[in-house]
C-alpha cells in the first residue's frame, strides 16, 4: 500500500500519508504478531485516524472541522477503493467490502466515543461521591456545639480524605486540565494506545514504542561528517525554553549568562571528555548571539566554533528538523528543556537529560514514560542546574 503514497499538498492528504506510513510499520507484524493482510492494514489506518476524529468531535464544533472530517473520510475510502481495484477486485466485491469496512470504521468510532463517555461518567461519579463524603465530614464538625468557630475551622483544615487510588490519607485531585480527565493516577499516551491495540486483539505488549526506522538518516553527508570529525559528542539544545521570560513566565527561570555558560562548557569538557554541539530554536535567543560575539569563531553563516583543551563546542544556527534528527542520532547525550528532542532521544535510544518544570511533572510523564535512558532534572537557576547536568553526563 505504501506505493500509493504521493507528494500531496492539502492538510488532509499530508495527514493521511503520515498515518499510512505509521500503520504500515513492520513492528505490528513482527513484535505484535499481527498477520499482514490487506484488512489488517486497513484496520490499523482506522484505529490511528479514529483518534483524530474523536478529538475533532469532542473539542471542535466549528463548521471548518466538520468539512475537514468529511474530506478526510472521503480521502481514506477513495484510496481504499483504488487499492482494491489495483489488486483486481470487481465492482460487486468492492461495493460489498466498502460497506463492510465503513461499518467497521464507524464501530471503532462508536467504541471510542462510548469509552470516552464511560470514563467521563466514572470520573464525575467518583468526584461527586468524594465531595459528598467531604461535605458530610465538614458538616459533622460544624454542627458540634462544644467547639468554637476557630476550633471548627482548624479541625476542618485537618480533614484527611482517602485517595481513591492508593487508599492512603492523602486526598484525591480531580482534574480535567488539557482535556485529560484524571483522578490522581497518571495514564501515559502509550497506555491509551495499548488499550486500543488490545481491542484489535493485538495482545503482545510492546517492549517500547521507539520503532520508527531512521536508517536512511545514517547514510547522509552530515552523519558521515559528524562521525569523522566529532566521533563522540553531546547535543545541547539551547532554545527559548531556558528563559522563562521567552517561554512560560510562571516556570522556574534558568537564564544562563554568557560567562557562566562558557564556564559550564569548559567544565563539561573536563568531565565528559567529548565535544558539544549546541543547536538553537526558531525563536530569537539573545544568549546565543552574545556567545557568538564574545567567544566563538565563525566557520560559516550558520556554524560557530569554540575550542578548549583539544575539545570543540559548535553552535549550529537554523538547523532543520532533519538536521536535528541526524545530530541527535549520532550523539552520546541529549541535554534539552523538554521538547521534540526529548522524543528524539527515545527514538534513537540516546541518554537524555530532560529539564522539566517540577509542578508539571505528571504531564511530562505522559509523554516520556517509554524513554529508556531517561534522566530528569528540575528547572532551577543555571548555576545549580549546570552542576547537576555535568554529574548526569555519560
Amino acid at each position: 500500500m505504501s506505493k500509493y503514497i504521493k507528494q500531496l499538498n492539502t492538510q488532509e492528504e499530508i495527514l493521511y500519508n503520515n498515518i499510512l506510513l505509521l500503520s504500515r510499520n513492520k513492528l505490528f507484524y513482527t513484535k505484535f504478531d499481527l498477520i499482514d493482510t490487506f484488512q489488517n492494514r486497513i484496520l490499523l489506518i482506522f484505529i490511528h485516524i479514529s483518534f483524530i476524529f474523536i478529538k475533532i468531535k469532542q473539542d471542535n464544533k466549528d463548521q471548518m472541522y466538520k468539512i475537514f472530517y468529511q474530506k478526510m473520510f472521503d480521502l481514506i475510502f477513495n484510496n481504499i477503493e483504488s487499492n482494491m481495484r489495483e489488486i483486481g477486485y470487481g465492482d460487486s466485491v468492492i461495493n460489498k467490502n466498502m460497506r463492510f469496512l465503513t461499518k467497521i470504521f464507524y464501530n471503532i468510532l462508536v467504541y471510542m466515543d462510548v469509552e470516552y463517555n464511560e470514563r467521563l461518567d466514572e470520573y464525575f461519579k467518583l468526584k461527586k461521591d468524594y465531595e459528598i463524603t467531604y461535605k458530610q465530614r465538614v458538616r459533622s464538625i460544624t454542627k458540634t456545639d462544644d467547639l468554637t468557630n476557630k476550633q471548627k475551622r482548624a479541625k476542618v483544615r485537618k480533614i484527611k480524605m482517602k485517595c481513591i487510588g492508593c487508599k492512603r490519607n492523602v486526598g484525591t485531585i480531580f482534574s480535567n486540565k488539557n482535556n485529560i480527565i484524571r483522578k490522581d493516577k497518571v495514564t501515559s499516551d502509550f497506555d491509551l494506545y495499548n488499550t486500543m491495540l488490545r481491542k484489535m486483539n493485538i495482545n503482545n505488549k510492546p517492549i517500547d514504542f521507539n520503532f520508527i526506522n531512521y536508517s536512511s538518516l545514517s547514510n547522509t553527508i552530515l552523519s558521515d561528517k559528524l562521525r569523522k570529525e566529532f566521533k563522540k559528542y553531546t547535543l545541547l539544545h539551547l532554545d527559548e525554553k531556558w528563559f522563562s521570560s521567552l517561554y512560560i513566565n510562571k516556570f522556574s527561570d534558568i537564564s544562563p549568562q554568557k560567562e557562566e555558560f562558557l564556564i559550564f562548557i569548559e567544565k563539561f569538557f573536563a568531565k565528559a571528555k567529548q565535544n558539544i554541539i549546541i543547536t538553537t530554536g526558531i525563536k530569537y535567543t539573545p544568549l546565543i548571539y552574545e556567545l557568538i560575539d564574545k567567544f566563538f569563531t565563525k566557520i560559516n553563516t550558520n556554524f560557530y566554533e569554540y575550542s578548549f583543551d583539544n575539545f570543540k563546542a559548535i553552535i549550529c544556527l537554523n538547523s532543520s528538523i532533519k538536521e536535528l534528527e541526524i545530530i541527535s542520532m549520532n550523539s552520546n547525550n541529549i541535554i534539552t528543556c523538554h521538547g521534540p528532542l526529548s522524543l528524539f532521544s527515545g527514538f534513537f535510544n540516546i541518554n537524555l537529560i530532560d529539564i522539566i518544570e517540577k509542578t508539571q511533572e505528571k504531564w511530562y510523564y505522559r509523554h516520556t514514560s517509554h524513554i529508556k535512558k531517561y534522566n530528569k532534572l528540575y528547572r532551577k537557576n543555571f548555576k545549580e542546574l549546570s552542576k547537576e547536568i555535568i554529574l548526569t553526563i555519560k
